[in-house]
């Protein structure tokens, strides 16, 4: 159960992490020039990128999962799994 409690506080840290250093890259300016130069292509390139982040974070989350679940389960619960 520790290794799990540890896990989870590793993931929290690295989460907190990168969106601190996403926050950094992203500034107001570049944000103002890319409102008035949108295209119907941009749009679509953005919403692609988008979609692809979000499946990206929900694969590594499902796996962040059952990698933590291990730690979590009993003995037991392993041999219903076979």
């Amino acid at each position: 159960m520790g290794r799990g409690l540890i896990k989870i506080t590793a993931i929290f840290i690295v989460t907190i992490l990168i969106i601190f250093v996403c926050s950094h890259f992203i500034d107001e300016g570049s944000l103002e020039f890319l409102k008035h130069n949108l295209s119907l292509w941009t749009i679509i390139a953005l919403v692609v990128i988008i979609n692809l982040v979000s499946f990206l974070c929900f694969v590594a989350m499902y796996f962040t999962y059952r990698w933590i679940k291990k730690d979590f389960s009993n003995k037991d619960d392993d041999k219903d799994e076979l």
